[in-house]
């Protein structure tokens, strides 16, 4: 992984994950590139929200998904839509209990046939068993570190 701070950018206040919570991180990305997606589920708690930039945002909408069942079918619309889905983590950060990481997703559409790589920036909130209670994904580093300063703002 290349660092943030390598690419010549700082980002205040946030810190590197300890090895365990960046190995996790590196699992939970695995298990959804292979389609384990009952592992990628579990790293949610049960009353997650979870608010993805792909799929429903291209399609339109950015509505909130929530629980289990619905990640269920997230992925079910994930493989109806995308032939490759795959998700790389080059950067992990920590602040509190929220976690960003910085990474890009190289998706080839089913129909189309179209491949791309889009940089990708998710940010977790998470509680203190790790399981992700919140989560967004973003196109954009900035927006995502504005989410970041609202989510802490809204949890004092």
């Amino acid at each position: 992984m290349k660092s943030v701070q390598q690419q010549g950018r700082t980002i205040a206040g946030w810190a590197a994950p300890s090895p365990e919570q960046l190995t996790n991180a590196g699992r939970i990305a695995e298990a959804w590139n292979r389609r384990d997606f009952e592992t990628w589920i579990e790293s949610f708690a049960t009353d997650c929200e979870w608010y993805p930039s792909t799929v429903g945002a291209v399609e339109g909408g950015r509505t909130a998904i929530h629980g289990h069942e619905e990640l269920r079918a997230y992925t079910r619309q994930v493989e109806e839509v995308w032939e490759l889905f795959h998700v790389e983590i080059d950067d992990a950060l920590r602040r509190g209990n929220l976690s960003l990481l910085l990474g890009r997703v190289r998706a080839r559409g089913r129909v189309s046939g179209v491949e791309t790589e889009t940089p990708m920036f998710w940010l977790l909130a998470q509680n203190e068993h790790e399981r992700t209670v919140w989560g967004k994904s973003f196109l954009d580093l900035d927006e995502a570190l504005a989410a970041a300063a609202e989510r802490e703002t809204d949890s004092t």
